[in-house]
């Protein structure tokens, strides 16, 4: 599951979303990314995830 938001992210609200019992723990990653890396613009994020 995966949705791009321009709100801002409610954590409470993204929790229930996910919560599962079968699953361990739900771990949440916030962040912001550099416009610039390595001398170059940044254009794009890729995210990569495994599924159940």
């Amino acid at each position: 599951m995966f949705r791009i938001a321009r709100a801002p992210i409610v954590l409470e609200r993204l929790m229930r979303a996910v919560r599962d019992p079968a699953a361990g723990a739900v771990v949440v990653f916030l962040g912001t990314t550099r416009n610039r890396n390595a001398g170059r613009r940044v254009v794009r994020l890729e995210y990569e995830a495994y599924g159940r």
